[in-house]
C-alpha cells in the first residue's frame, strides 16, 4: 500500500473493508432469523423464510463486488483477467437476488 495516494488507502479500507464487512454482516443477521429487507422507493419490503435466503443474494452480492472491486483492484492482487472472470459471481448473486425481490413481492 506504500505506492498508493492516501485517498485511495482511505478508499481501499473504507469501501474495501468497512463496508462490505457491514453490509455482510447485516445480510447475515437476517439471514440467520430467516428474514430480508428490501428498500424501495417509497416503500420497505419484509421477507420471510425461503424468499428471505433469494432475497439476501442481493445483499451478499453488493458486499462481494464492493470488496473485490475497491480491494483487490486498487491493492493489484489480481491479473486484470482473473479480476474480470471473479467480478462475474458478484455481479450474477445481485442480479439475482435482485430480480428474486422483485419477483417475489
Amino acid at each position: 500500500m506504500k505506492r498508493l495516494p492516501r485517498y485511495a488507502k482511505v478508499e481501499v479500507v473504507v469501501l474495501g473493508i468497512i463496508v462490505p464487512t457491514t453490509i455482510a454482516g447485516y445480510a447475515l443477521y437476517f439471514l440467520l432469523q430467516s428474514k430480508a429487507v428490501f428498500w424501495g422507493r417509497s416503500s420497505v419490503v419484509y421477507y420471510q423464510g425461503s424468499d428471505a435466503v433469494f432475497v439476501s443474494l442481493l445483499w451478499i452480492g453488493l458486499s462481494l463486488l464492493f470488496m473485490v472491486h475497491f480491494l483487490a483492484r486498487p491493492l493489484r492482487l489480481l491479473s486484470f483477467a482473473q479480476y474480470k472472470l471473479i467480478m462475474w459471481v458478484p455481479v450474477i448473486l445481485l442480479a439475482t437476488g435482485l430480480v428474486s425481490a422483485i419477483v417475489l413481492v
